[in-house]
């Protein structure tokens, strides 16, 4: 019921966003996206592919997942989030399932996609981090456009300094969180005697992002080009609506869009709210809000074509026996 009452309030939401910004407008808009179909399928396929890629590197011993494995359970992840309307709550869960029926045991599957998750988080934070600095001490905006940016800023900056800290002193925060939402009435009994294994995660998780600076230079570089291919996709999407934020503001814009609409996962399918957040934004620096509809509106299309293969990919998955011999961890007595 909770569910259906965000829907509702997303729809509203979006009915009124189309009403404001004018149905004409916003199919204008959308017509002129028209060549930019393909080329934004093919650079989202690259995010997948690099992100797939750094996959095979979070595991503790190289080689063991195989890349063709990796692809199809970062898609099958896709495909929950999507259609789960859950974002990573179930997402890199059902993930460390999938790790677990390729052989991993089960913390070692959530340490890898954690490991992952956290890694491209970081490098979308970067990125979003130098587009703002930039901003703020070459263009020098002022008004609302400083506010925001700034409170962008620095709500990333924090995230970041958590990690950095986190890692580098063995701190284990997500433990700490976990284990406090597990006090609260509504999910004690249903989390209880379930997170006990959860320090053996972070140890994996912490022992490749601290413990191995080679193979975290890897991951960082290979999460960083799957920025690249998202912040390219923005470019070609600004370029076919005749838009030329220049290369700081888009990497701005693609930073400060994730973080924010990652923020309303519990909006089913984040209806409305991810077209708002992307008008509002594109207002900010300056551009169309209907152009940051349009924009929203052909992300949302290419993310639901993906989620339909990443089903695809579930299903395949699901139906595959588990495979022996694989689990890096098992002497950790874990299962």
């Amino acid at each position: 019921m909770v569910r259906l009452l965000f829907l509702a309030c997303g729809l509203i939401l979006l009915a009124y966003l189309v009403a404001r910004l004018g149905v004409g407008l916003i199919l204008d808009m959308l017509l002129s996206l028209r060549w930019s179909i393909l080329p934004v399928f093919l650079l989202y396929a690259g995010h997948q592919a690099a992100r797939a890629w750094a996959l095979t590197h979070c595991v503790p011993k190289r080689g063991v997942l195989r890349y063709l494995d990796a692809l199809t359970i970062r898609l099958s992840g896709e495909a929950v989030q999507f259609l789960t309307f859950s974002g990573p709550i179930l997402s890199e869960p059902t993930k460390a399932w999938l790790l677990r029926q390729r052989g991993f045991s089960t913390w070692e599957g959530l340490a890898i996609t954690l490991t992952e998750f956290l890694a491209s988080s970081m490098a979308a934070a970067a990125m979003a981090i130098a587009g703002l600095g930039y901003v703020l001490a070459a263009i020098h905006p002022t008004g609302p456009v400083r506010v925001a940016a700034i409170a962008i800023l620095l709500s990333m900056s924090v995230f970041v300094v958590l990690f950095v800290v986190g890692i580098g002193a063995r701190l284990h925060l997500i433990g700490a969180l976990v284990r406090g939402v597990a006090r609260l009435p509504l999910v004690r009994d249903r989390v209880q005697g379930r997170i006990d294994g959860l320090p053996i995660a972070e140890d994996l998780l912490i022992e490749t992002l601290r413990d191995s600076p080679a193979r975290l230079a890897r991951i960082m570089t290979i999460e960083a080009l799957g920025q690249i291919f998202l912040g390219i996709e923005l470019f070609v999407l600004l370029a076919a609506l005749g838009e030329a934020p220049g290369v700081a503001n888009v990497m701005a814009i693609e930073g400060s869009t994730k973080f924010i609409t990652a923020g309303y996962f519990f909006v089913p399918g984040q209806v409305g709210v991810s077209e708002g957040t992307y008008a509002v934004i594109f207002a900010v620096f300056g551009l169309s809000a209907a152009a940051g509809f349009a924009v929203s509106f052909v992300r949302r299309i290419r993310s639901i074509v993906t989620a339909g293969i990443g089903f695809a990919a579930l299903s395949f998955l699901t139906s595959l026996g588990r495979p022996s011999g694989n689990s890096v961890g098992s002497d950790r007595g874990v299962g």
